[in-house]
């Protein structure tokens, strides 16, 4: 049997739930094929992906415009169709190269419409990766939606349509979120620290005065900021430490886990894919002004099950901090982190796909 995973490289989100998903297939015995839609297409400078990328870094109001004015537009509205044009070639040729059993998708774009009638009897799932209701990740034809939490499921059923499944899995996450780390994993020293992660993008509003706030009201705690592969910012922040000698810049780290796991909390951005990691970890989060859009709507759900705390202004923010000061907050903050999870989500779609395939 094979599996086609559609991924789109609008940031590191939608590559490691690709990851993920091919680790638990890999495990029943599926072969996974990956194929990144935004890739080839990229010189399109009109792209989706270029929109997202440049109104969130430059102007996140507008995306999160578009976002609230589209969110209940219908399945087969134009501007869907419009969007997955430059895209639709490049599934069209995975389909015709891999013949594959089953196409699961992990972006929203319609790029499954006008195919071949040979492959339309391919049975197709879809990832949603975002705590976040919107009308663009519901499409014809879909048999199967995997959504991240049991609370989405009933305001996300009437929007599939008749007869596709709706179920709560949760995001699928790399094995290192389900597997508990070693002593070896543990990050060094015994010092209490905070985790500032700056999302895939390297994108963080202030964040040297975030560092600043941190080190003033946790002086006792080292302060790791998660830089990625964003060079200059690992610099900036090298630089702090001339300063602040507790405040330490990590490079790309490929066993992230471990960090989540043993943070007094971490200050993270909202995507989809990191709320879920906080969860898997018990690792209470501290979300500052988080993009409109998706990421304000994961924000919301994060604080609405008492998880972490969302702070706008910096007034907000020294109040949060306030409250994480508090070791007992924290404890509950994690408890309902780990009530929130689904560290398991990969192997649930695995598990699910293979059946539908061996009816």
């Amino acid at each position: 049997m094979r599996v086609l995973l559609l991924t789109a490289s609008y940031g590191d989100g939608h590559r490691q739930v690709a990851v993920a998903l091919s680790q638990a297939f890999a495990q029943v015995g599926v072969e996974v094929v990956q194929v990144d839609c935004i890739a080839p297409v990229r010189a399109g400078r009109w792209s989706s992906e270029w929109f997202y990328d440049w109104t969130t870094r430059v102007m996140p109001g507008i995306y999160g415009f578009s976002y609230r004015v589209t969110r209940n537009l219908p399945a087969r509205h134009p501007l869907w169709r419009m969007l997955s044009i430059p895209l639709r070639p490049v599934v069209r040729k995975a389909l015709e190269t891999y013949r594959p059993d089953a196409v699961i998708q992990l972006f929203p774009e319609r790029v499954l419409l006008d195919m071949p009638a040979s492959l339309r009897n391919v049975w197709t799932g879809m990832v949603i990766t975002d705590y976040s209701i919107h009308r663009r990740w519901f499409h014809d034809g879909v048999a199967a939606y995997f959504v991240p939490d049991q609370r989405l499921v009933e305001a996300m059923k009437p929007l599939a349509h008749q007869g596709a499944a709706v179920l709560a899995t949760g995001i699928p996450l790399r094995e290192q979120f389900v597997t508990r780390d070693t002593d070896a994993d543990i990050p060094p020293g015994e010092q209490p620290y905070v985790l500032v992660a700056t999302g895939g993008r390297g994108l963080f509003p202030d964040l040297e005065r975030t560092i600043r706030e941190v080190v003033s009201r946790f002086p006792d705690h080292r302060i790791y900021v998660m830089c990625g592969k964003n060079v200059q910012m690992f610099d900036r922040v090298e630089q702090l430490k001339e300063q602040f000698a507790q405040v330490v810049p990590l490079s790309f780290l490929h066993e992230v886990a471990p960090w989540y796991r043993h943070a007094a909390f971490a200050i993270v951005k909202s995507g989809g894919l990191t709320v879920s990691e906080c969860f898997a970890t018990g690792c209470p989060m501290l979300l500052f002004r988080p993009q409109p859009g998706q990421e304000a709507d994961n924000a919301s759900f994060v604080a609405q099950l008492g998880a972490g705390r969302v702070a706008q202004t910096w007034e907000e923010m020294r109040h949060a901090l306030e409250i994480f000061a508090r070791e007992g907050e924290r404890v509950r903050m994690a408890r309902a982190c780990r009530d929130a999870s689904h560290p398991n989500a990969a192997a649930e779609v695995a598990r699910h796909v293979l059946a539908q395939l061996q009816k």
